[in-house]
């Protein structure tokens, strides 16, 4: 039941340093498996999280196993909506639809580390822009 729960959004830089095992990932992991709280996602944030995990890049991080895992523990941890807004206030244009996807599930919390688009608007609509530790902070 996603109505009494807390509803977030987060970022793909956020689901990167976890999956290349960043210092977030044992409290990434709290956050995962804790009730009460609800993870929104949408198609195109999955289309791009695997994009950016299938990177040449990331090839010495991450094997091609361990992301096709990450991308199903995605889909598991998720609750996917249909995002219908278009918005288009960011400066990096590339960020509008995680704007977008904030804004049509009425998230509480964007979880994002950009700061030099995201992180300076504070707020959009209903929903809290901050960083992962500052959300640790708030609930852990």
């Amino acid at each position: 039941m996603i109505a009494n729960k807390i509803k977030i959004v987060i970022d793909t830089n956020i689901w990167i340093s976890y999956i290349i095992g960043k210092a977030i990932a044992p409290r990434f992991n709290k956050l995962l498996l804790d009730n009460r709280f609800v993870i929104l996602s949408d198609n195109e944030l999955y289309e791009e999280l695997k994009s950016v995990i299938y990177r040449p890049k990331f090839k010495k991080y991450i094997s091609s196993s361990h992301a096709e895992y990450f991308m199903q523990l995605f889909i598991a941890s998720t609750s996917k909506i249909n995002v219908c807004s278009v918005v288009e206030i960011c400066e990096d244009v590339d960020d509008n639809f995680i704007l977008a996807l904030a804004k049509d599930s009425n998230a509480n919390f964007l979880i994002t580390g950009d700061k030099p688009h995201l992180l300076k608007l504070n707020t959009f609509e209903n929903t809290q822009i901050i960083t992962f530790s500052e959300f640790y902070k708030m609930f852990f």
